[in-house]
């Protein structure tokens, strides 16, 4: 696995730290990427994020992951040829959302690995991801060069802000895509 590789890795496995609020976290990771992370929702309100949602169009796709059971799906938007960003939905066993990840700014398709790293080394993501499992939720602004900013909140603080437009729409638009059907609607709080 290549540095630049190895970063995106690593950023999607910080979503699952906590703190109180209000506290800043820098965070380090293999790829010499740094991240500095507030945390709680009035750090959510304050955040701006370096692109907006693409909610137009969408292409989805199932795919396997390799020792878990349930399904996932990747929409990207507004097309695969063409990806300005991805949302990824994570379903357990039996059927209820267990995560969902959205990616802003996305490589185009590349005909080489370098091609795509050159790519990704230029590009500024924002990073999304609700983890419905824990609870846990963060955002994050990437630089090219491998700094960013985030904030850690709750999937509660994150499906109330509208910091990050609406992800309930953006979730529910993304089941209706890939034709799947919720178990349970998991904004529906009332709901067993």
């Amino acid at each position: 696995m290549t540095r630049t590789s190895t970063g995106v890795v690593a950023l999607f496995a910080l979503s699952s730290c906590t703190g109180p609020p209000r506290r800043t976290v820098p965070i380090n990771t293999v790829s010499s990427s740094v991240v500095e992370m507030q945390i709680g929702p009035e750090a959510l309100a304050e955040f701006d994020p370096v692109r907006p949602a693409v909610e137009e169009g969408g292409e989805c796709r199932e795919w396997e992951r390799p020792g878990v059971v349930g399904l996932s799906f990747t929409a990207h938007f507004p097309n695969r040829a063409s990806p300005e960003a991805m949302v990824t939905l994570a379903f357990d066993d039996a059927g209820e959302i267990a995560r969902y990840t959205e990616i802003r700014g996305v490589p185009k398709p590349s005909r080489s690995v370098a091609e795509m790293e050159a790519q990704v080394a230029e590009m500024d993501p924002v990073f999304i991801s609700l983890d419905y499992a824990t609870g846990e939720a963060s955002v994050r602004n990437m630089q090219p060069g491998g700094t960013g900013r985030g904030v850690f909140a709750t999937v509660e603080e994150f499906e109330r802000s509208a910091t990050l437009g609406d992800l309930e729409a953006r979730l529910r638009h993304t089941r209706e895509l890939c034709g799947v059907a919720p178990a349970r609607d998991p904004f529906d709080r009332d709901a067993p």
